[in-house]
C-alpha cells in the first residue's frame, strides 16, 4: 500500500447504485438506438482498475475511472454528439463503452471515422495515463479499444442487437491488441539483433566543480516508432521474456559507443538487471578482452543495479554485486528514494554510488519533507563510504540545495541532456 493511502471499500449501496446507473444507461442507450436506427461503438478495457481498488480502495476506483471517463471524452470531444453516451458496462467489469447514435445514412462516419477512432483514443489515453493509476503502483498499459457497427432491425431484439455489437468490438479490440503486440515483438527482436539501437549519454557531474565524473549510457527511440519512451522498450522485453537479450545488446552498443572515447577518469555507467552477470562475457577473461577492445579497463564500468530490482529479488542483486566486484567494477544502486525500504536497502548492498531518485530531487529546493530525506538518505550514504549521485536536477535552485545537504554528483537536463557522447561538454 502506498504511504498515506486508505483503503475505502464500496458500500453495499453505492454497488447497488452503480448497478442501477449501469441498467438505466442500457435502456436508454436501447431507446436511442431504436430512434436512430444505428450505432457505432467503441469498447475501452480498463482492467487496470482492479489493481486501483486493490491497492487503493473504491474511493479512489471510483476516481480513476471518472478520470478515464472525463479523456475519454476530451480525446472524442470532436466527434461526440448531444445524443451520444460515455458510459460504464453493465455486463463486465472495468470496461467503458462509447456509444454513437446516427442515422443509418451516416456514411462517412460509420465507414471513414468510427475505425481511425480506436488507435487514436487509446494513443490519447496512453499519453495520459499518469492521470489514470493512482500511483506507480499501478501499471497502466495501453489500453485495448476496439469498434463496432450496429444497424438496427425491426424484426430483431434491441437488447440483442446491442449485446452482439459490444462483444464484437470486444474482439476487434482484443484483435488489434494482438496486432501491435505482435508489431512490438517483431521491432523489439529486430532491435536486439540488428544492432541498430541508438545509445545516448547523460554527463554526471560533481556538483561543487563541474568536473564531469562520467556518463550514464541510456536507450533513445525514434519518435515515430512504436516505442513511447525507453521504458516502454523494456516492459514490453519483460512481457516477451527477451529483458535479459535487450540488456546485452544495450550493454554492448553502450561498450561500443564509448570505444577509445573515454579519458582516464571518467566512467560509464551501465543500467544492467541482476540476472546479466550469467552473460559468459561478463566472466573475467572475456570481459577482460572486451574491454580492452573498446579501449576500457573495469575501474571505467559502473553497473546501475535498481533499487526495485532488490524488492523482486535481493538475493540475485547480492549475487550480481560480489560478481561484479569480483571483476573489478563499481557498483551504484539506483532509485534510492523511490520506496520506504531504500534506506535498508542501501545499508544492506554497500554499494560505491548511490542515485538518488528524480522524486526526491524534485522540487527538492523549496520542499521542506523532501530535504529531511535528502539529508536522512545522504546521512547514510556517507555512514558506509559511498557518494551520492542526485538523477533529475533541472533548475539551479535544486541543484544549490543538493549541494547544501552534501549530495556530491548529480545528472539532470539543468546540467546536459543525453545526446552522442562527442557532442557533450567533457569538462
Amino acid at each position: 500500500m502506498a504511504s498515506g493511502s486508505i483503503l475505502t471499500p464500496p458500500s453495499a449501496e453505492a454497488e447497488l447504485g452503480h448497478e442501477r446507473q449501469a441498467r438505466a444507461d442500457i435502456d436508454l442507450a436501447l431507446r436511442r438506438l431504436s430512434e436512430h436506427g444505428a450505432v457505432g461503438i467503441l469498447t475501452i478495457d480498463a482492467g487496470f482498475l482492479a489493481a486501483v481498488e486493490r491497492h487503493h480502495g473504491h474511493t479512489a476506483y471510483r476516481r480513476s475511472t471518472s478520470a478515464l471517463v472525463d479523456l475519454t471524452r476530451k480525446s472524442l470531444e470532436a466527434h461526440l454528439m448531444p445524443s451520444d453516451m460515455v458510459i460504464e458496462s453493465d455486463s463486465r467489469v472495468d470496461e467503458l463503452l462509447v456509444l454513437f447514435f446516427r442515422p443509418r445514412s451516416s456514411l462517412r462516419f460509420f465507414v471513414d471515422v468510427l475505425p481511425t477512432l480506436p488507435k487514436a483514443l487509446s494513443q490519447f489515453l496512453t499519453a495520459q495515463r499518469h492521470r489514470l493509476g493512482h500511483s506507480d503502483l499501478v501499471d497502466v498499459p495501453a489500453p485495448c479499444v476496439g469498434h463496432a457497427l450496429v444497424l438496427h432491425s425491426p424484426a430483431a431484439q434491441l437488447r440483442r442487437e446491442l449485446a452482439i455489437g459490444i462483444e464484437r468490438a470486444r474482439d476487434d479490440g482484443d484483435l488489434f491488441a494482438r496486432l501491435e503486440r505482435q508489431k512490438r515483438r517483431h521491432e523489439l527482436t529486430r532491435m536486439i539483433l540488428g544492432r541498430d539501437m541508438e545509445i545516448v549519454y547523460q554527463p554526471i557531474f560533481e556538483l561543487a566543480t563541474r568536473k564531469v565524473l562520467g556518463y550514464e549510457a541510456l536507450l533513445r527511440v525514434p519518435p515515430d516508432g512504436v516505442w513511447r519512451s525507453p521504458s516502454d522498450v523494456f516492459v514490453t522485453a519483460e512481457r516477451e521474456e527477451l529483458i535479459f537479450e535487450l540488456d546485452v545488446a544495450c550493454r554492448m552498443a553502450a561498450l561500443r559507443g564509448v570505444r577509445n572515447r573515454l579519458r582516464h577518469e571518467e566512467h560509464l555507467f551501465l543500467n544492467t538487471i541482476p540476472s546479466a552477470i550469467h552473460d559468459p562475457r561478463f566472466q573475467r577473461g572475456q570481459f577482460g578482452h572486451l574491454l580492452a577492445s573498446c579501449g576500457l579497463e573495469p575501474r571505467h564500468i559502473v553497473v546501475e543495479l535498481s533499487e526495485r530490482s532488490c524488492q523482486r529479488n535481493l538475493r540475485a542483486v547480492r549475487e550480481a554485486r560480489e560478481r561484479l566486484r569480483a571483476l573489478g567494477i563499481s557498483v551504484a544502486l539506483d532509485d534510492i528514494g523511490s520506496s520506504p525500504s531504500s534506506i535498508s536497502t542501501l545499508m544492506d548492498l554497500d554499494p560505491e554510488y548511490v542515485k538518488i531518485d528524480i522524486a526526491l530531487v524534485r522540487s527538492s529546493d523549496g520542499d521542506v519533507a523532501r530535504q529531511r530525506l535528502l539529508r536522512a538518505v545522504q546521512d547514510t550514504v556517507d555512514a558506509i563510504g559511498a557518494a551520492s549521485i542526485a538523477e533529475g536536477i533541472e533548475t539551479a535552485a535544486e541543484l544549490e540545495a543538493l549541494r547544501t545537504i552534501g549530495v556530491r554528483y548529480g545528472q539532470g537536463f539543468h546540467l546536459g541532456r543525453p545526446d552522442r557522447l562527442e557532442a557533450l561538454p567533457r569538462a
